[in-house]
């Protein structure tokens, strides 16, 4: 994890492609928000 604001650099040292899964926040809805469906989810919007 690297906290905003924060310098950094990510360096592949294996052989293989490296991966990267990005997650930008704050999400868009309350903390504690749980939706049942898809479609419950998308009618809240």
């Amino acid at each position: 994890m690297i906290p905003a604001g924060k310098w950094h650099n990510v360096t592949n040292t294996g052989n293989i492609p490296l991966k990267v899964y990005v997650i930008y926040a704050p999400p868009e809805h309350p903390y504690g928000t749980v939706h049942e469906t898809k479609a419950v989810a998308m009618s809240t919007e």
